[in-house]
């Protein structure tokens, strides 16, 4: 989503079929396919978790457990840009996260960092569908 966003920068526009190949990549190589049903819902909740998290801040105002604790939809609003998710890791701060949580935590991070591009080409397939 990083070089996406790099690309759009750049001038570059993405063409349906460019969004597309890319779902593909997630679909076929697993990027997003552990779901919420496939892992502990409460994986969150762990006292360890939430201890450490809590210390992980991602704005001013915001930690890494107030932006799990979001609904979907706002947490992708405040974690908008592609290059935060890059920012948290280049800075270890996951390392903090117990190992048995850290895949649940991550997959959690991609699938917010990754909803505002999969819902705008959505939305646009669907709107010319109905054209």
């Amino acid at each position: 989503m990083v070089v996406v966003r790099r690309l759009e920068e750049g001038g570059y526009e993405l063409s349906r079929s460019d969004a597309l190949t890319i779902m593909k990549f997630f679909a076929n190589f697993g990027g997003l396919s552990v779901t919420s049903a496939d892992r502990d819902e409460h994986w969150y909740d762990d006292e360890e978790f939430a201890s450490e998290a809590k210390t992980i801040t991602m704005t001013r105002s915001l930690s890494l457990h107030d932006l799990i604790q979001l609904q979907a939809g706002e947490a992708a609003k405040l974690f908008a840009r592609n290059t935060d998710y890059m920012e948290l890791w280049r800075s270890k701060h996951l390392t903090q996260i117990p190992n048995r949580l850290k895949v649940a935590c991550s997959m959690h991070l991609s699938e917010i960092m990754s909803r505002r591009f999969f819902h705008r080409y959505a939305v646009g397939s669907f709107i010319e569908l109905i054209r």
